[in-house]
């Protein structure tokens, strides 16, 4: 379930710090934690190794301050 819910948000970047509370009670770093944990065993999982790597960089990301970083924007 944590993987379904983490694969979901993988195009956005990443699950907001309020979902991952709503979905889960978790705080996001246990959240990440556990994900990671799962993802050590990605044979048992079933995915591709390419999108268990693109998991696994975006929940090291999770809760921490520039994990959601918007993008820049150039005038001039």
């Amino acid at each position: 379930m944590m993987i379904d819910f983490a694969r979901r948000c993988l195009p956005f970047g990443g699950p907001r710090q309020e979902d991952i509370l709503i979905e889960f009670g978790l705080t996001p770093l246990i959240f990440a934690d556990r994900v990671m944990k799962l993802l050590d065993a990605p044979r048992f999982l079933g995915l591709p190794m390419a999108e268990v790597n693109a998991l696994r960089a975006m929940v090291a990301g999770i809760g921490r301050p520039a994990a959601r970083r918007m993008p820049e924007f150039h005038i001039g």
